[in-house]
Protein backbone atom coordinates (compact mmCIF):
# COMPACT_ATOMS: atom_id res chain seq x y z
CA UNK A 1 0.00 0.00 0.00
CA UNK A 2 1.36 3.13 -1.10
CA UNK A 3 1.69 6.77 1.45
CA UNK A 4 -1.29 8.31 -0.55
CA UNK A 5 -3.52 5.15 -0.20
CA UNK A 6 -2.48 4.76 3.60
CA UNK A 7 -3.33 8.29 3.82
CA UNK A 8 -6.83 7.79 2.22
CA UNK A 9 -7.90 5.07 3.92
CA UNK A 10 -7.08 6.72 7.77
CA UNK A 11 -8.91 10.12 6.31
CA UNK A 12 -12.10 7.23 5.42
CA UNK A 13 -11.50 5.99 8.76
CA UNK A 14 -12.20 9.29 10.51
CA UNK A 15 -14.34 10.19 8.43
CA UNK A 16 -16.64 7.61 9.59
CA UNK A 17 -15.72 7.31 13.57
CA UNK A 18 -16.42 11.53 13.35
CA UNK A 19 -19.75 10.55 11.62
CA UNK A 20 -20.64 7.43 13.83
CA UNK A 21 -19.68 9.70 16.91
CA UNK A 22 -22.43 12.38 15.39
CA UNK A 23 -25.01 10.20 15.30
CA UNK A 24 -24.22 8.30 18.01
CA UNK A 25 -24.88 11.76 20.01
CA UNK A 26 -27.86 12.31 17.96
CA UNK A 27 -29.38 9.22 19.23
CA UNK A 28 -28.43 9.88 23.23
CA UNK A 29 -29.45 13.34 22.85
CA UNK A 30 -33.10 13.11 21.06
CA UNK A 31 -35.76 12.82 23.79
CA UNK A 32 -38.37 10.18 23.47
CA UNK A 33 -41.57 11.14 22.77
CA UNK A 34 -44.25 10.79 25.96
CA UNK A 35 -46.19 8.05 26.63
CA UNK A 36 -49.73 9.26 27.66
CA UNK A 37 -52.78 7.95 28.35
CA UNK A 38 -56.03 8.55 26.70
CA UNK A 39 -58.26 6.67 28.04
CA UNK A 40 -60.25 9.41 30.88
CA UNK A 41 -59.52 12.27 28.16
CA UNK A 42 -62.67 13.81 26.18
CA UNK A 43 -62.73 12.66 22.38
CA UNK A 44 -62.22 16.27 21.42
CA UNK A 45 -59.20 16.48 23.77
CA UNK A 46 -57.72 13.14 22.96
CA UNK A 47 -57.85 14.17 19.13
CA UNK A 48 -55.61 17.46 20.27
CA UNK A 49 -53.38 15.72 22.23
CA UNK A 50 -52.51 13.05 19.53
CA UNK A 51 -52.36 15.34 16.76
CA UNK A 52 -49.74 17.17 18.96
CA UNK A 53 -48.05 13.80 20.39
CA UNK A 54 -47.77 12.64 16.11
CA UNK A 55 -46.25 15.72 15.65
CA UNK A 56 -43.87 15.14 18.41
CA UNK A 57 -42.86 11.58 17.34
CA UNK A 58 -41.94 12.90 14.04
CA UNK A 59 -39.76 15.71 15.12
CA UNK A 60 -38.74 14.46 18.45
CA UNK A 61 -35.83 17.34 18.30
CA UNK A 62 -37.93 20.07 17.53
CA UNK A 63 -38.86 22.51 19.92
CA UNK A 64 -41.87 24.07 18.02
CA UNK A 65 -43.54 20.57 18.47
CA UNK A 66 -42.95 20.00 22.38
CA UNK A 67 -44.13 23.47 22.31
CA UNK A 68 -47.21 23.06 20.58
CA UNK A 69 -48.12 19.91 22.93
CA UNK A 70 -47.53 21.95 26.12
CA UNK A 71 -50.01 24.01 24.84
CA UNK A 72 -52.57 21.54 24.32
CA UNK A 73 -51.75 20.01 27.37
CA UNK A 74 -51.65 23.50 29.18
CA UNK A 75 -55.17 24.15 27.87
CA UNK A 76 -56.56 21.73 29.00
CA UNK A 77 -55.34 21.38 32.43
CA UNK A 78 -52.56 19.36 32.23
CA UNK A 79 -50.51 21.08 34.32
CA UNK A 80 -47.59 19.04 35.24
CA UNK A 81 -47.20 17.45 31.82
CA UNK A 82 -47.23 20.80 30.03
CA UNK A 83 -44.42 22.27 32.54
CA UNK A 84 -42.56 19.09 31.49
CA UNK A 85 -42.95 19.51 27.63
CA UNK A 86 -42.33 23.31 27.86
CA UNK A 87 -39.13 22.63 29.47
CA UNK A 88 -38.13 19.96 26.52
CA UNK A 89 -39.22 22.43 24.24
CA UNK A 90 -36.69 25.27 25.70
CA UNK A 91 -33.63 22.86 25.77
CA UNK A 92 -34.20 21.89 22.07
CA UNK A 93 -35.02 25.40 20.97
CA UNK A 94 -32.94 27.87 23.43
CA UNK A 95 -33.60 30.97 21.68
CA UNK A 96 -37.42 30.95 21.57
CA UNK A 97 -38.82 33.01 24.10
CA UNK A 98 -42.17 31.67 24.50
CA UNK A 99 -41.46 28.40 26.02
CA UNK A 100 -39.57 30.10 29.64
CA UNK A 101 -42.23 32.28 29.09
CA UNK A 102 -45.17 30.63 29.34
CA UNK A 103 -43.53 27.60 31.66
CA UNK A 104 -42.70 30.66 33.67
CA UNK A 105 -46.14 32.06 33.74
CA UNK A 106 -47.72 28.87 34.83
CA UNK A 107 -45.54 28.53 37.59
CA UNK A 108 -46.42 31.66 39.00
CA UNK A 109 -49.29 29.64 40.92
CA UNK A 110 -46.69 27.35 42.61
CA UNK A 111 -42.65 27.51 42.37
CA UNK A 112 -42.00 31.89 42.47
CA UNK A 113 -38.08 31.55 42.21
CA UNK A 114 -37.96 29.35 38.88
CA UNK A 115 -40.73 31.21 37.63
CA UNK A 116 -38.96 34.24 37.96
CA UNK A 117 -36.01 32.73 36.65
CA UNK A 118 -38.08 31.40 33.81
CA UNK A 119 -39.53 34.80 32.99
CA UNK A 120 -36.06 36.25 33.27
CA UNK A 121 -34.94 34.45 30.64
CA UNK A 122 -37.16 34.68 28.60
CA UNK A 123 -36.91 38.88 28.69
CA UNK A 124 -33.61 38.07 27.30
CA UNK A 125 -34.67 36.15 24.27
CA UNK A 126 -37.49 38.32 23.69
CA UNK A 127 -37.42 39.55 20.07
CA UNK A 128 -39.70 42.74 19.91
CA UNK A 129 -40.48 45.18 21.84
CA UNK A 130 -44.31 44.03 22.14
CA UNK A 131 -42.76 40.37 23.83
CA UNK A 132 -40.58 42.77 26.22
CA UNK A 133 -43.51 44.80 27.24
CA UNK A 134 -45.24 41.56 28.16
CA UNK A 135 -42.66 40.14 30.41
CA UNK A 136 -41.75 43.40 31.81
CA UNK A 137 -45.10 43.74 33.09
CA UNK A 138 -45.59 40.24 33.91
CA UNK A 139 -42.16 39.92 36.35
CA UNK A 140 -43.17 43.88 37.27
CA UNK A 141 -46.70 42.13 39.20
CA UNK A 142 -45.06 38.87 39.89
CA UNK A 143 -42.77 41.03 41.67
CA UNK A 144 -45.06 43.08 43.36
CA UNK A 145 -46.94 40.36 44.72
CA UNK A 146 -44.19 39.20 46.51
CA UNK A 147 -43.64 42.79 48.26
CA UNK A 148 -40.26 43.41 46.33
CA UNK A 149 -41.60 46.42 45.11
CA UNK A 150 -37.97 48.25 43.81
CA UNK A 151 -37.60 45.63 41.61
CA UNK A 152 -41.42 45.98 40.31
CA UNK A 153 -40.79 49.55 39.77
CA UNK A 154 -37.70 48.21 37.74
CA UNK A 155 -39.50 46.63 35.20
CA UNK A 156 -42.60 49.33 35.13
CA UNK A 157 -40.21 51.92 34.22
CA UNK A 158 -38.50 49.82 31.68
CA UNK A 159 -42.01 48.93 30.25
CA UNK A 160 -42.84 52.85 30.27
CA UNK A 161 -40.32 53.09 27.59
CA UNK A 162 -41.82 51.09 25.74
CA UNK A 163 -45.49 52.00 25.99
CA UNK A 164 -44.83 55.48 27.52
CA UNK A 165 -48.38 55.97 29.71
CA UNK A 166 -50.46 52.94 28.83
CA UNK A 167 -53.03 51.47 30.96
CA UNK A 168 -50.30 48.82 31.93
CA UNK A 169 -47.97 51.44 33.25
CA UNK A 170 -50.46 53.23 34.71
CA UNK A 171 -51.80 50.17 36.30
CA UNK A 172 -48.48 48.93 37.68
CA UNK A 173 -47.61 52.63 39.13
CA UNK A 174 -50.33 52.86 41.01
CA UNK A 175 -50.47 49.94 42.51
CA UNK A 176 -47.42 50.74 43.44
CA UNK A 177 -48.82 54.56 44.94
CA UNK A 178 -51.55 52.40 46.98
CA UNK A 179 -48.68 50.64 49.08
CA UNK A 180 -46.79 53.68 49.44
CA UNK A 181 -49.56 55.51 50.38
CA UNK A 182 -48.94 58.00 48.25
CA UNK A 183 -52.21 59.45 47.21
CA UNK A 184 -51.85 62.34 45.51
CA UNK A 185 -49.62 60.24 42.91
CA UNK A 186 -53.18 57.40 42.48
CA UNK A 187 -54.94 59.83 40.12
CA UNK A 188 -52.12 60.74 37.91
CA UNK A 189 -50.96 57.20 37.60
CA UNK A 190 -54.33 55.29 37.18
CA UNK A 191 -56.88 55.37 34.34
CA UNK A 192 -60.30 56.70 35.37
CA UNK A 193 -62.98 53.67 36.51
CA UNK A 194 -63.49 50.92 39.52
CA UNK A 195 -60.82 49.03 40.88
CA UNK A 196 -62.08 45.90 41.26
CA UNK A 197 -62.25 44.48 44.60
CA UNK A 198 -60.34 41.67 43.64
CA UNK A 199 -57.30 43.78 42.29
CA UNK A 200 -57.87 46.32 45.47
CA UNK A 201 -57.12 43.46 47.77
CA UNK A 202 -53.88 42.68 45.61
CA UNK A 203 -52.77 46.28 46.63
CA UNK A 204 -54.03 45.70 50.33
CA UNK A 205 -52.24 42.55 51.35
CA UNK A 206 -49.07 45.15 51.38
CA UNK A 207 -50.63 47.90 52.52
CA UNK A 208 -53.56 47.62 55.27
CA UNK A 209 -53.12 50.71 56.99
CA UNK A 210 -54.57 52.41 53.83
CA UNK A 211 -58.53 52.84 54.31
CA UNK A 212 -61.30 52.06 51.10
CA UNK A 213 -61.69 55.85 52.37
CA UNK A 214 -58.52 56.67 49.69
CA UNK A 215 -59.53 53.91 46.95
CA UNK A 216 -58.26 54.95 44.05
CA UNK A 217 -59.61 54.55 40.52
CA UNK A 218 -58.04 52.03 38.02
CA UNK A 219 -59.64 50.35 35.15
CA UNK A 220 -57.11 47.53 34.48
CA UNK A 221 -55.52 46.10 31.47
CA UNK A 222 -56.43 42.18 30.20
CA UNK A 223 -52.83 40.83 28.93
CA UNK A 224 -54.06 37.63 28.25
CA UNK A 225 -50.32 35.90 28.79
CA UNK A 226 -50.98 32.76 26.83
CA UNK A 227 -52.98 33.32 23.99
CA UNK A 228 -51.02 37.28 22.85
CA UNK A 229 -47.75 35.10 23.43
CA UNK A 230 -48.00 32.14 21.19
CA UNK A 231 -48.32 34.12 18.16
Amino acid sequence: MTIQQRLFAWALAAALLVGSGWWAWRWYTTPAPPELSFGHMDPAVAEAVQTALDEVRREPRSGAAWGRLALVMAANSYRDQALEFFAQAERLDSQDPRWPYLRGHMLLSGDRREALAALQRALQRADSAERRAQIHFRLAMALFDDGAFADAEQHLQALQKLESESPRVRYGFGLLAVVRNDRRAVPAKVPTGTLPPSLWRRAMRHRPAFTSSGQPSCRPTSIGPIRSFTR
